[in-house]
């Protein structure tokens, strides 16, 4: 015979009940699952075939055919805004990248607006060597610009390597 758990009125309490008994923030782990999804949901779509041919985001008609793929493959009609939002990502992810030069302005703006300390562990010089660590690597389409730089320690930036490891949603889903 077999026991049925009891259900609870909402499906999300469940999760809420093991998180904070974990002690992680309910509303931010959904913050960073729907950041996650949305990279997924680059990654798949660069994973398409007809996305990856050379000329495809050269086309003056791009946009339009990135729409057809989009909503072909999600069986969802986006937004404006979402739709140019996805469309520049998966043209950044399947770009050929090059790291520039990190700004003198962008450094010192990272120098004078952050702690001198590993973003991630925290720990401060002269316990660690900081090194300047792009949040999203510049072999995934990101820039050397101050929004994407940030100090992490010897040992995370080289355990993080050319990983995204997480960042605030950036689609509007509506």
């Amino acid at each position: 015979m077999s026991r049925s758990l009891p259900q609870p009125d909402k499906p999300v309490s469940r999760v809420e009940i093991l998180l904070t008994a974990l002690g992680i923030d309910p509303p931010s782990f959904l913050t960073f699952v729907e950041w996650a999804l949305s990279q997924q949901l680059v990654a798949s779509l660069a994973a398409t075939e007809s996305l990856r041919t050379p000329e495809f985001f050269a086309r003056r008609d791009a946009l339009r055919a990135f729409r057809d793929v989009l909503r072909a493959r999600t069986g969802r009609a986006w937004s404006e805004l979402d739709l140019e939002r996805l469309f520049n990502a998966v043209k950044r992810l399947l770009g050929h990248h090059q790291r520039e030069p990190l700004a003198y302005g962008d450094y010192l703006k990272l120098l004078w607006t952050v702690p001198h300390a590993c973003a991630k562990c925290g720990r401060e010089p002269p316990d660690v060597t900081l090194h300047v660590d792009h949040i999203v690597p510049v072999v995934l389409g990101g820039r050397s610009k101050r929004d994407n730089i940030q100090f992490l320690c010897q040992r995370c930036n080289l355990t993080k390597a050319a990983k995204v490891e997480g960042g605030q949603p950036w689609l509007d889903l509506t």
